[in-house]
């Protein structure tokens, strides 16, 4: 092949490449803009599909996955969310909104296992299976804690805000206090 044929192939190659790729941008722009209406809209299952179909297009898109973390919160399916968010910290180390947001969801999922102990406690049954089930939500709980102050830690190391990363810093420590009385009461369960 001349050198002349080659050069023509690859100018080719790089315009349709450049044409693809404002495409690829134009929707996106339109499916993350129709996304963001439904989710204030309520149509958290509508937005959910259209932030799907930007990953499809882009899966590079630290924003995309943190509109989807919310989403799924929003439909409180922890599970997706943090996967979507913690997708968007992955592609932005940086992505404060993100870290903040996996704390939350984590401090979520402790109140919700709290619940489940607190009602497993009242429960007039004191078997040896009631027992088990009650450590292990409390395992459950410490790990979620952990979790949170990992998360808390990461937004406050690249928060900007100094009051932020004083109130982030303050919530490590009460975070903190609460494993240690939950590991107080995993001592009890160990005797």
């Amino acid at each position: 092949m001349s050198s002349k044929i080659y050069l023509k192939t690859v100018i080719s190659i790089i315009a349709c490449s450049f044409m693809l790729v404002s495409c690829t941008n134009i929707d996106v722009q339109t499916l993350n803009s129709k996304a963001t209406f439904l989710m204030q809209q309520g149509d958290i299952n509508g937005a959910i599909a259209r932030l799907e179909s930007i990953n499809d297009l882009n899966p590079n898109l630290p924003l995309n996955h943190y509109n989807l973390g919310i989403a799924y919160y929003k439909k409180q399916n922890y599970e997706k969310a943090l996967n979507s968010l913690q997708n968007a910290t992955k592609l932005d180390h940086q992505y404060t909104q993100a870290y903040k947001t996996i704390a939350i969801i984590h401090e979520n999922i402790v109140i919700d296992t709290e619940e489940k102990f607190e009602q497993l406690k009242k429960s007039k049954k004191r078997t040896k299976e009631v027992k088990e089930e009650e450590l292990e939500l409390i395992i459950k709980i410490t790990n979620n804690l952990q979790k949170a102050i990992f998360a808390y830690k990461s937004y406050a190391e690249y928060v900007d805000d100094k009051e932020k990363k004083k109130s982030s810093l303050n919530l490590i420590e009460e975070l903190k206090q609460d494993i240690k009385n939950y590991n107080q009461e995993i001592k009890k369960y160990a005797q």
